[in-house]
């Protein structure tokens, strides 16, 4: 259900949402994973790994292998791309002087200089990383801790992502939602599996958030 409101603070997630950077974070879990001598096919790593606790899937040192990760991680995303349109959208929302930050599952030293390589920072106001939560979305702690830094108002706050762990993390978090469904995230979402986590609004264009932060 969309509506007329407002916002005036807009969180992004980073991974599939700013930046094209999903088959890079494939390929670096089944690396990792098969150091690990668990082997998935395509498929089910698709379904069943992206994103979740290594735990799950018979990793015995959890702390281990997500520091193995972020290492593998850190050596790509210096050469991230964005997203088509994201520079455009965010400068556009910095000229509507819009509050904008990043809420991300990554480390925040990674993504923060990924985003100066980018010419990003500068309409950043804040990012809120793997090393400022104990727990990751969908739990909201990241939104609620960028939130508090940016003394924003929830009623005028929006998160922006790609996945269902952004759209849960924003609602357990009392904010609208906008879930970003480009073609090339088709690899790893379906349209009916998004359409199911009810997002306030659903887009295929970042070029959509500057309507809808109106």
């Amino acid at each position: 259900m969309e509506d007329k409101q407002s916002f005036s603070t807009i969180l992004f997630d980073w991974d599939g949402c700013l930046v094209n950077s999903l088959k890079q974070w494939s390929v670096s879990y089944q690396t990792v994973y098969q150091r690990y001598g668990i082997l998935f096919s395509q498929e089910d790593f698709k379904k069943r790994i992206l994103g979740d606790c290594p735990v799950e899937f018979d990793v015995t040192d959890a702390d281990a292998f997500i520091k193995e990760l972020c290492a593998t991680v850190a050596q790509w995303m210096p050469t991230v791309s964005l997203h088509p349109y994201a520079f455009e959208v965010l400068s556009t929302l910095h000229q509507k002087e819009k509050t904008t930050a990043i809420v991300t599952s990554s480390s925040r030293e990674v993504v923060a200089k990924a985003a100066q390589n980018l010419g990003i920072d500068r309409f950043i106001k804040t990012i809120v990383g793997m090393e400022d939560v104990v727990e990751f979305k969908p739990d909201p702690e990241g939104i609620e801790k960028a939130i508090a830094f940016l003394e924003a108002q929830k009623e005028e706050t929006v998160m922006v992502g790609d996945s269902g762990k952004d759209v849960a993390a924003g609602k357990n978090a009392g904010i609208k939602t906008i879930l970003y469904y480009p073609s090339v995230n088709e690899e790893f979402y379906t349209l009916a599996n998004q359409r199911a986590l009810q997002s306030d609004f659903l887009i295929s264009d970042l070029r959509e958030v500057v309507s809808i932060a109106n």
